[in-house]
Order: C-alpha cells, then sequence, then structure tokens
C-alpha cells in the first residue's frame, strides 16, 4: 500500500487536471463530445458527465488520482440528491481554477437557497428542452409528465422487444404470485377479472374444512374470487384447482412472496382493495368471514411475479396511506428502513410509468438508460424543492463563475435542490483536495 501523492501532484497540476477537465465540460455542454463504443459513434449531451470522466484516458499517477476524485466528488452528489452529479463536476473544477473564500461562498449559497420557488410543469418543460437536444429523450420526459403526472413512479429496463416503448400501468403492485402448484395443475400462470372479490388472510390454510364455506358460496354464484395468503396445504389447492378445471369454482389461491420488503404487503393489499385482514395468528377465524360484504375490485391480475389491483373507488385511502409512510420516510435515519418504506411506497403508488429501452440497440441502450435515469432525477428534484432563478446577481465570486458555466447550457432556471447540493458537494470535495497532505493509495494500480 502506497501513501501520499505522486511527487509530481503540485497545485500547478492540481490546476492544469482542472483546466483540462473544465475545457472537455465546456465542449459537453455544448454537444460537441462524441464517444465510439462498440460499432457506432455515440453523441454526449450534459446529462452524461459521469459517462465522460470515466471514458477518460489517464495515463500517469497524478491523472488516474485526478479522475477518481472527480468520480468521487460525483458520487457524494449523487448520493444526496441524484441528478446533481454534473452540477458537482462544474463546481469542483471551477473551486480549483479560482481562489475563493470557502465559507464566504457557502454563507451566499444558503442565503441564495432562500430565493427558491415554486415553478410549474411548462417551466418544467422547459428547462428539460433546454438541457437535451435528444428528440426519443424529449418523447421521454414528456410522457412523464404530460401522461404520467407527478404522482406516478418510474422505472427504467432494457428489453428484447426490437424497439424501446414506453408502458403505463394504472394500479397497485404487490409481491404476491399465483400460488405455483395451483398454476402447474391448471396450466395457466396468470389470471385476471373485473369485479371479482378478493380475501386476505395473515396465517396458512392447513385444511379444506376452514375454506368450506367460501367455496360453497362461490360454488353457487359462480364469481370470481382471489385468496391470498401466506401459504396452503397440498389438499387445498388440490381441491381448488380441480374444481377451477371443471368450471365450479373461480377461486385463484394467491401467495405472498415472503421476504423483508413484502412484510407489510397484505396491510396495504387491505388498504388497496377495502378487505378486512384475517390475521390466524392473532386468533382470527377464517370462517368468521361475512361473504356477503366482502369487497369488490374493479379488475385484479395475478401472475407469477406480482398481484395487480386496479380499484379507483380506494384512490384516496391509498394516497392518504401512501403520504403518511412519505412522512415517516421523512423521519427516518437508518437507510435500510427508508428503502423499505420507499419501496412500499411505490408498491401503493397507482400509476407507474415503465420505461423499456431495446437491447437490440446494444451500443447505445446503456446510454439511454443512463439519459433517462437523470432526467427522472432532475423531474424529481424539480417536484419537491422548486426552481431557483440563474438571473439573481450573485457577488461572492466562485459562485458567479459556477453559475456563468450552467448558464452556458442555455437554463435561467434550475431546480433547487440540484444545483444547490451540487454546488455545496463541489466546494467541499475541492476543499478536501486543497487542505489534503496525503492520500492512501489502495493498490499500485490506482
Amino acid at each position: 500500500m502506497n501513501y501520499s501523492f505522486p511527487e509530481n501532484f503540485s497545485s500547478e497540476t492540481k490546476n492544469k487536471l482542472a483546466k483540462k477537465f473544465r475545457k472537455n465540460i465546456r465542449l459537453l455542454f455544448a454537444d460537441e463530445i462524441n464517444i465510439s463504443y462498440g460499432k457506432s459513434i455515440l453523441s454526449l449531451s450534459s446529462v452524461d458527465c459521469l459517462r465522460l470522466i470515466f471514458e477518460q484516458n489517464v495515463t500517469s499517477s497524478s491523472d488516474k488520482i485526478f479522475k477518481n476524485l472527480l468520480m468521487k466528488n460525483f458520487s457524494d452528489a449523487e448520493r444526496v440528491c441524484p441528478g446533481s452529479g454534473f452540477v458537482a463536476t462544474v463546481s469542483f473544477l471551477e473551486a480549483l481554477c479560482n481562489e475563493y473564500d470557502a465559507e464566504s461562498s457557502m454563507n451566499e449559497l444558503r442565503s441564495w437557497s432562500k430565493t427558491s420557488r415554486r415553478g410549474n410543469r411548462k417551466e418544467l418543460i422547459d428547462f428539460l428542452d433546454s438541457i437535451n437536444r435528444d428528440q426519443s429523450l424529449k418523447s421521454i420526459y414528456d410522457k412523464i409528465i404530460l401522461d404520467a403526472g407527478f404522482s406516478s413512479s418510474c422505472s427504467v429496463d432494457s428489453t428484447y422487444e426490437l424497439k424501446d416503448y414506453v408502458k403505463l400501468e394504472k394500479s397497485t403492485k404487490f409481491k404476491v404470485r399465483v400460488d405455483p402448484n395451483f398454476a402447474a395443475a391448471t396450466k395457466s400462470n396468470s389470471f385476471n377479472s373485473s369485479n371479482a372479490n378478493i380475501i386476505v388472510a395473515d396465517g396458512i390454510i392447513e385444511n379444506i374444512s376452514e375454506v368450506h364455506h367460501i367455496l360453497e358460496h362461490f360454488h353457487n354464484n359462480k364469481k370470481w374470487c382471489f385468496l391470498v395468503c401466506r401459504g396452503y396445504d397440498n389438499n387445498v389447492i388440490s381441491t381448488l384447482a380441480t374444481n377451477f378445471l371443471r368450471g365450479s369454482l373461480k377461486i385463484v389461491p394467491a401467495t405472498l412472496v415472503v421476504d423483508i420488503e413484502s412484510i407489510n404487503s397484505l396491510k396495504d393489499i387491505c388498504i388497496s382493495t377495502g378487505a378486512e385482514l384475517i390475521s390466524t395468528l392473532k386468533g382470527d377465524s377464517i370462517s368468521s368471514i361475512d361473504l356477503e360484504n366482502l369487497p369488490r375490485v374493479n379488475q385484479i391480475i395475478l401472475d407469477e411475479q406480482f398481484l395487480q389491483i386496479d380499484n379507483p373507488s380506494k384512490i384516496q385511502d391509498v394516497a392518504l396511506h401512501a403520504s403518511q409512510l412519505r412522512d415517516t420516510a421523512s423521519k427516518e435515519v437508518v437507510k435500510d428502513k427508508v428503502d423499505l418504506l420507499e419501496k412500499r411506497i411505490s408498491s401503493l403508488t397507482p400509476r407507474r410509468l415503465k420505461i423499456y429501452f431495446s437491447n437490440h440497440d446494444k451500443d447505445s441502450v446503456g446510454l439511454k438508460k443512463d439519459q433517462a435515469k437523470i432526467m427522472i432525477s432532475l423531474i424529481n428534484s424539480y417536484c419537491k424543492s422548486g426552481k431557483i432563478s440563474l438571473e439573481k446577481e450573485i457577488s461572492d465570486k466562485l459562485l458567479a463563475n459556477i453559475v456563468k458555466e450552467i448558464k452556458k447550457l442555455g437554463v435561467s432556471q434550475f431546480p433547487a435542490m440540484t444545483i444547490l447540493e451540487g454546488i455545496k458537494a463541489g466546494i467541499s470535495n475541492a476543499e478536501l483536495l486543497k487542505n489534503s497532505r496525503k492520500v492512501i493509495l489502495i493498490d499500485s494500480s490506482f
């Protein structure tokens, strides 16, 4: 293990490297940088800052250290506010290229933060149009904002379809699957019905006698019912499958996928459907269900992976529950607990936009996924923290220079948290570098 900077990593070298990378960032913001990947030449945009840093061909130890510091700076900002990495990069480089008083800069930054204001849909789209030149990417964020709406969640993935596509789902979604033995017996792994009943039990149905009255009820009325619990005895599944194939019963058994993420899924399903949770663990009996007053759900889709519920009558209840979970998450300090709460909220979000990029475009699929994720992050930041004007007169020289560079994108406003947290990370890491006398090198190839 080596300690300390290389001997030639002087202040002059840091400044030279900073100016070199700053020049590349300016070219990136002007859409004048392309990279070769596979058999393609790909154009980079302002949101591809990390890709630009990563693709830098460095040979000397000084260049390698500086490249890794840029990547650390980027990830530090993204950890606090996704989408702020390229602002942090600009700020870091400007801080290394200019003389400044860090305390004064931070004080004015805090003062500037108080000028943030709420934006509207048109202003958000204008901002995104300013930093993006790719029409295919524009069509995606237009769909996010105009079709999915601000209460939706978004995900980005790849697909083996021939073309990219976007899918809007309007249902809550839970880690519940059709019982695999029932699917095998009926030779079907997907079931859906409109105006269906649902029964939710926190326990295992071990004997057919426990559900005999349920079977009799649905045999008489010929309606669909989805039965959700933790598991079933084989005889129960055999009886349900045999009668389903005969057409005498339309009861589909669903099994909770038991892991830490689904610990509260049964409760959330009840809120989405209006069902009463029957907890056999607490002594509740499934035989005591009032079958005449079971909730009816607009549409239920069940397959090998998920239970999807489309139930407009319970949207307000679901929204209130999700809001309460967000409040809990905002006060939680343990990251793992925050992650679990966010996944619960995502399951409860009735509008989800899924963006799929075709793997057939092998060279560019990774770049398009990264760009889409950053656009989603910028939209989130704009919605949560509002906008901040870049036209305000700033007295601090460093902040003024950073804003000047950002404005080269053609923007006059920016998502408040994105620019504020990005600048804060960039200045903090520049200060760390300036004040460091040694750095630990994990191995000689660092």
